[in-house]
């Protein structure tokens, strides 16, 4: 496989064995496959092999795409069936405030992206809040020590890297309804995907917490809540602060169409800034950076105590990073094209 720059985009000449054996074919398909292994939805192009190609024609198709443009070049006639194979690219949408098209409520691709959210956003505060369980069943201990914090810090950014990795190619791993928020305030998002989102994630949580209370045998979930001698402004004001620099890594390693191959560790560079800021904000706040993850426990558990800044801190949070970001960082996106044509020497 050759790659080569070509201006915004990248070229790749794929050039395939002349026997085509199911063996190479079913290597064709991988390197294809490979080429676009971070997808959210946006279909790079399809191909669909000709039946009316001779035996010895060459057939040179071109597809145009938002970061790749890909020729594939058939040397002899395919001996087995294959009907199509899509690939997509991990790309996300350009920026486009829109409330959602008629359809898009009930499209299958919503379905399986709230379906992503609501599994990811399960798993992530399944382990999050049930290191802080099995912390409790351990020490008995009334306060968090250093090493306790570290633990959890430890639990929630293995959980988040996990939850982002595993839905990110179906709904671009939000898991959080404050970077939903943010991609809906950045134009990334429309209004009924967002709202698609939230009530996803809301039930993962709530989910998450219920299964944890039967699986421990009546444990109470703790929450969050402001420790004792921190007023709720300081906690506010925390929640924003870590809330933004979470936002601030997503944007710059998930969303930001420059980020080239920096997407690939975008959900470890997410995970470490959620653990970062535990070992900060937690023995404050609790450092929840995430609606979900405070509501989920709070409901199973019954506690409300300081849950409105919860909300409204990672919502601001959110806010300030997603329009710094979209509106200073990458101001104007280049622009896409949807066909480039071969140089003679790519002939």
């Amino acid at each position: 496989m050759k790659s080569t720059s070509f201006g915004h985009f990248k070229r790749l000449h794929f050039h395939f064995a002349s026997k085509h054996t199911p063996n190479n074919r079913s290597r064709k398909i991988k390197i294809l496959k490979k080429a676009a292994a971070s997808s959210i939805n946006t279909p790079l192009f399809t191909f669909s092999p000709s039946k009316s190609n001779s035996h010895k024609q060459k057939q040179k198709q071109l597809f145009g795409g938002d970061n790749l443009i890909v020729v594939f070049e058939e040397i002899k006639k395919i001996d087995i069936k294959i009907t199509s194979t899509r690939v997509y690219i991990a790309n996300m949408p350009p920026r486009r405030y829109a409330i959602g098209r008629a359809d898009e409520a009930a499209h299958p691709d919503t379905m399986r992206a709230a379906l992503a959210e609501f599994v990811s956003t399960l798993i992530f505060v399944f382990a999050g809040e049930g290191s802080i369980l099995a912390l409790d069943k351990i020490s008995k201990a009334t306060t968090t020590s250093p090493s306790d914090l570290v633990v959890i810090a430890l639990a929630h950014a293995l959980a988040l890297f996990a939850a982002v990795a595993s839905s990110i190619n179906t709904s671009g791993g939000h898991v959080n309804p404050a970077v939903t928020f943010g991609a809906l305030l950045g134009g990334r998002i429309s209004v009924v995907r967002a709202i698609y989102y939230w009530i996803a994630q809301l039930l993962g949580a709530i989910v998450a917490a219920l299964l944890l209370r039967f699986a421990t045998n009546g444990m109470r979930p703790v929450g969050f809540y402001v420790a004792s001698g921190v007023g709720e402004g300081h906690g506010l004001v925390l929640e924003i602060v870590m809330t933004f620099g979470l936002v601030y890594t997503v944007y710059a390693t998930v969303i930001d169409p420059k980020r080239g191959s920096l997407g690939i560790v975008g959900p470890l560079a997410i995970g470490f800034i959620v653990g970062a800021n535990i070992l900060v904000g937690g023995p404050f706040d609790g450092a929840s950076m995430n609606p979900a993850r405070a509501f989920g426990p709070a409901l199973v558990g019954w506690r409300w105590r300081n849950h409105w800044i919860y909300w409204v801190g990672p919502f601001i949070g959110a806010g300030l990073a997603a329009l710094i970001y979209e509106y200073i960082v990458i101001p104007t996106e280049p622009p896409i094209h949807t066909h480039q044509p071969l140089a003679p020497e790519d002939y």
